[in-house]
């Protein structure tokens, strides 16, 4: 069988795309992913007893038109910023300072955060009153478990073939159709669609010849800890949604999974992630020293004793392959071979709604 589209990958923004094509024409469209369920690097997990807590949050940029397209599918409150702080050192006095506040925006400049504008001391004033893409952000109050839910759902009961745990470990173009090869099975398609979280395989061209691609990869190391405490859990824990660390810090930026949980009223534990630097190994001994620096910002309640089973590490490789790249194989393939903007979702959603055509209410019918 030769398949009119194949996507690969099962992030949001590739569901979206197969269940749009499936539904406005009879073509035959097969989404393979190498999980074991759909997501991509947006599914939750299961940890420390909790059913689906968030893997990762990342923030949806700003993007009206996709704020619009979540709001109005899915039917989910965004919220905005007012619950994001700077993690500020000033004389080694450790402070939470929310992103609209111009002193906290002043110090995160002067520490160089890795999501700060760079200062220019000719536009200073300008660059410090200005509002922050950060400010701008925006996120599911309830977090992305019900959008993805939703989306997996439709896509499993629609036309849309799907395959999961297939690792595709090579690539063929030829003449009239492209070939992907697993060690189970082989699929033909007439169009392949790839996305920037595609992992290079091996990539034939015609004439046998093996096509070089550059794969470009960006180490985000993260770590989840939960705080269980025998009491209630002082409030002011959760009252943050996102906190930005200085450039240099061990920690880029922690976000509160607390919030998306089923917690009963008397909170006895918190959940939180934090995405790492880059260059930071996994090891018992930065475990502690990420939880004793978050404890002295006060995102993570104080523990005598944590056990290691309060942490999960995970290595985390985003942003594989670069525009450029996806662009010379689709030239090679003569189109053949295409991509979606995957790397921003909101602005993905942005990009694609006008292209997509649900009807109303579809992910509650």
């Amino acid at each position: 069988m030769i398949y009119d589209f194949i996507h690969l990958g099962s992030g949001p923004i590739m569901m979206l795309d197969a269940l749009n094509k499936s539904n406005n024409s009879s073509q035959n469209i097969l989404l393979i992913d190498k999980a074991n369920e759909l997501g991509g690097s947006w599914k939750n997990i299961n940890l420390f007893g909790d059913n689906l807590v968030e893997n990762a949050v990342h923030y949806l940029l700003p993007d009206s038109k996709g704020y619009s397209f979540l709001s109005k599918n899915f039917r989910i409150e965004l919220e905005n910023a007012e619950r994001k702080f700077y993690a500020v050192n000033i004389f080694n006095l450790k402070l939470l300072v929310n992103v609209n506040n111009v002193f906290g925006k002043f110090i995160y400049l002067i520490n160089g955060g890795d999501q700060a504008y760079p200062i220019k001391m000719k536009n200073f004033l300008n660059t410090l009153f200005k509002k922050s893409i950060v400010s701008q952000t925006k996120y599911p109050k309830e977090g992305m478990t019900h959008v993805l839910q939703r989306i997996s759902e439709t896509l499993l009961k629609s036309k849309v073939k799907v395959k999961l745990n297939e690792n595709i470990n090579k690539i063929i173009i030829s003449e009239n159709y492209i070939t992907l090869k697993s060690k189970k099975n082989t699929y033909r398609t007439k169009k392949l669609i790839l996305s920037h979280g595609f992992i290079p395989c091996e990539i034939i061209g015609k004439e046998s010849i093996q096509i070089s691609i550059e794969k470009k990869i960006n180490p985000r190391p993260s770590l989840h800890i939960i705080t269980k405490t025998k009491s209630k859990v002082n409030k002011k824990y959760f009252g943050f949604s996102q906190v930005l660390f200085p450039r240099g810090s061990l920690i880029k930026y922690v976000h509160q999974l607390s919030q998306f949980q089923n917690l009963s009223e008397n909170k006895n534990q918190q959940i939180i992630v934090a995405a790492l630097n880059h260059d930071l190994k996994q090891s018992k001994n930065n475990y502690y020293k990420i939880a004793d620096l978050l404890e002295k910002y006060n995102c993570i309640p104080y523990s005598e004793k944590r056990s290691i089973d309060q942490f999960y590490w995970q290595e985390i490789f985003i942003y594989q392959m670069s525009t450029k790249e996806l662009l010379k194989l689709s030239k090679i393939s003569k189109n053949k071979i295409s991509f979606l903007e995957t790397e921003c979702l909101n602005k993905g959603f942005g990009k694609y709604s006008d292209t997509w055509n649900f009807p109303e209410n579809y992910f509650y019918n």
